[in-house]
């Protein structure tokens, strides 16, 4: 983990662990065979395996999350992602999201809520300092454009706070980046080859997965995340999402360490502790 993520990037953290597959899906073979196309909409159509009807051209995958399911990666993702000192009352990060991407984050946690037509992130509703959304949203897929970032692969979890309208453009912000209606049988390839590197969880409100938008507890099992005692170790018993069954999914594994509820760099430091990890 010290060699995946600089510990100054970091006040609370949230880390992915995937583990064994709940089941194995064959792609079915033959003469005629259909798969989403980039849009997450319209069939692609095989012939004896060779794709006649394309949408988009394919780019080869070759990085790290190319090979493996969703339930074989592991990432490390960042709580309240967007909240770094002068954007929020409460800061989690020490720095933004392209740089935490830049330091081996491939998760982030965001909070959305509608402000005057606008879609904002906060700490939470009474926070009086909110971030653009959009712009946000910009940098990242900024830094997901370079070539060096092809192969890459994002997942990102919110709380929405929002109209169906606000989910709408919640998703369409990342443009051709997002994945539509996931579907966890298939390997990251699939979609890493297409340009669609970006994963949208929502674990409160409406899930819209045929815009990009999908229900975190179909994909992600967490534990008990409230963790008061920095000296003592988390709470890792089951808290919700999917426990057993032939549904491949990701476990989480999620803490917030603070004994008063508020960012605490020097708790963070403590728990965050490289060899402690």
């Amino acid at each position: 983990l010290q060699s995946l993520v600089s510990p100054g990037s970091l006040l609370w953290l949230s880390l992915v662990l995937a583990f064994t597959a709940r089941g194995n899906s064959q792609q079915l073979r033959g003469i005629v065979n259909t798969d989403v196309n980039a849009s997450g909409n319209a069939p692609l159509e095989y012939l004896n395996g060779t794709e006649i009807k394309r949408h988009r051209e394919l780019n080869t995958c070759s990085g790290y999350f190319c090979k493996l399911f969703f339930d074989e990666i592991l990432i490390i993702m960042t709580h309240n992602s967007h909240a770094v000192p002068g954007d929020t009352w409460s800061p989690s990060q020490f720095k933004r999201e392209p740089s935490q991407f830049n330091d081996g984050i491939r998760g982030f946690a965001m909070d959305i809520y509608e402000e005057n037509g606008r879609l904002v992130l906060k700490h939470n509703k009474h926070d009086p300092l909110e971030v653009d959304y959009v712009q946000r949203v910009r940098e990242i897929v900024a830094e997901l454009e370079k070539t060096q970032n092809r192969n890459e692969f994002l997942l990102v979890q919110f709380e929405t706070y929002v109209s169906d309208q606000g989910i709408e453009r919640a998703c369409a912000a990342w443009g051709d980046k997002v994945i539509k209606n996931f579907d966890t049988s298939r390997r990251l390839e699939f979609y890493i080859s297409r340009g669609m590197q970006v994963l949208l969880l929502t674990d409160h409100g409406k899930a819209m997965p045929h815009l990009g938008m999908h229900k975190s507890t179909k994909f992600l099992a967490e534990n008990n995340y409230k963790w008061t005692d920095p000296l003592k170790s988390p709470d890792l018993a089951w808290r919700r999402g999917p426990q057993g069954g032939t549904l491949r999914y990701a476990k989480m594994m999620t803490y917030f360490c603070s004994r008063t509820g508020m960012g605490n760099p020097l708790t963070s430091a403590e728990v965050n502790d490289p060899g402690r990890m």
